[in-house]
């Protein structure tokens, strides 16, 4: 009876230790965090002033879902649980067709030899630090059949909380929010402010 009750205990010690193991909870799943908040489009009230193709809208190879920091000017990381829910060249193109096109600041080409706008998105990150910043850069070239009209790099930085909750961790998320606006607007005054953008009444 002895042997039979060492056994039963025995056994009964990686059961219990599952349950401990289970009780505790499954790992935490990734989170997904938006920077484009539902807003209305602000219509503008004048005519568009400018003719535009949106080209070739990407990013960097290294920014994709999972949210980058950078902890100095050389070290890079990645959040393993945060995440963004597309990735952050949607949120550009979407950005760029909202100033541009849904707003009315410039009318639409879908094709042909006029001006084209491409951009690459070089940054969007965290930058750890005192104060913790959320950074956007993006690097655009506007062109024609001729070769390039213009082209130019825009960075935005915009500071926020400490970051180290998630509460925190949404005011990042705002700020980047605010950074790409920044930029986005940016590129709409390079756009504006070139000659060759310009719509002629007989085009409109």
């Amino acid at each position: 009876m002895k042997v039979l009750g060492a056994v039963a205990a025995t056994l009964a010690l990686p059961l219990a230790s599952g349950c401990l193991l289970f009780s505790r909870g499954a790992p935490l799943g990734p989170h997904y965090y938006d920077p484009e908040p539902p807003r209305p489009v602000a219509a503008n009230a004048g005519p568009s002033s400018c003719a535009l193709e949106l080209g070739d809208i990407d990013t960097n190879d290294d920014l994709g879902q999972s949210i980058a920091f950078r902890r100095s000017l050389y070290e890079v990381g990645y959040y393993e649980t945060r995440r963004w829910t597309e990735t952050p060249d949607n949120y550009l193109r979407r950005a760029l067709v909202r100033a541009l096109f849904d707003e009315q600041r410039c009318h639409r080409v879908l094709s042909g030899d006029g001006p084209t706008l491409d951009a690459r998105l070089i940054a969007f990150e965290e930058l750890q630090g005192s104060p913790h910043r959320a950074r956007v850069a993006v690097r655009v070239i506007l062109h024609d059949a001729g070769g390039v009209i213009s082209e130019a790099t825009f960075d935005a930085v915009r500071p926020f909380g400490a970051g180290a909750d998630d509460v925190a961790f949404d005011e990042f998320v705002a700020a980047i929010s605010q950074a790409l606006d920044d930029v986005v607007g940016h590129v709409v005054e390079l756009v504006s402010s070139t000659p060759a953008t310009a719509v002629s009444p007989g085009k409109r």
